[in-house]
């Protein structure tokens, strides 16, 4: 069985994945069975992002407000929603 028939999903949903182990196997095997069902998935993951990530950033030298700019100004910008003719 699909998981994604599992889990009572139509192809235009919007899903978030909590709680403990699995999460990112379960998000690519949703994203999997939607593309293979001809619609399309965007993906992500929070997973080793403050253990490997940010470290390797920082030490690579980026800043704190380009970290600030990637973890939360550039997500507002693609997911907040606008009301119809502001700008």
């Amino acid at each position: 069985m699909r998981l994604a028939d599992a889990l009572g999903m139509a192809a235009d949903e919007v899903v978030a994945l909590v709680g403990g182990g699995g999460k990112t196997t379960a998000m690519f095997r949703l994203a999997r069975e939607m593309a293979g069902a001809g619609g399309s998935a965007i993906t992500t993951t929070t997973t080793h992002i403050s253990d490997d990530i940010l470290p390797a950033l920082r030490k690579a030298g980026v800043s704190e407000d380009q970290i600030e700019q990637m973890l939360v100004g550039n997500p507002r910008v693609i997911f907040e929603v606008r009301k119809p003719g502001s700008a």
